[in-house]
């Protein structure tokens, strides 16, 4: 009986903390693509566009390739390391954004967004190749939760984690 009184306590505790969250508080958006790592639909300036999911990643970056095609600026700035290290300690280029609207589902990302050379990462991707890379800034800010078991992504309903935060209180 003892040793059934700590898993039982473990379980009564995950449900009372996964009860705490109900599905009406967050919109999902479908996982259209699971390959190396989840990608999702989105649009950027208006356009469809997708975008993959990588908590690894420090900070959100937009293919750079892709900004006359999305219409929005990209720059150099003397505030910021121009170069970003990825995939193999492989160095690129990074650049400021400006002139971004991005939406997933009905969430209005407001992030800064940097651009750099993507598209050696997104060759593999098919007919889902990404725009950019949602990274871990992104993911934290805004709460997003990767629910790999129904391909789906949870946003919450407010501008931001903080603010969802604050409400539920």
């Amino acid at each position: 009986m003892k040793n059934l009184l700590i898993p039982l306590l473990l379980l009564v505790f995950g449900l009372i903390c996964m009860s705490s969250k109900s599905p009406e508080e967050y919109a999902y958006i479908d996982i259209v693509y699971f390959g190396k790592q989840p990608i999702v639909a989105g649009t950027l300036n208006g356009h469809p566009a997708y975008f993959m999911l990588d908590s690894g990643a420090k900070i959100s970056l937009l293919e750079a390739g892709k900004a006359q095609q999305y219409r929005f600026a990209t720059w150099k700035s003397d505030d910021y390391d121009h170069h970003t290290t990825g995939i193999g300690g492989q160095q690129s280029e990074i650049y400021m954004t400006g002139a971004t609207k991005l939406m997933l589902g009905p969430q209005r990302i407001k992030n800064r967004l940097m651009a750099t050379q993507l598209s050696h990462l997104f060759r593999t991707f098919g007919p889902y190749r990404p725009v950019g890379i949602m990274g871990a800034d992104v993911m934290e800010k805004y709460g997003l939760i990767i629910d790999y078991g129904q391909q789906r992504v949870g946003i919450p309903l407010t501008s931001s984690k903080k603010e969802h935060r604050k409400k539920h209180r």
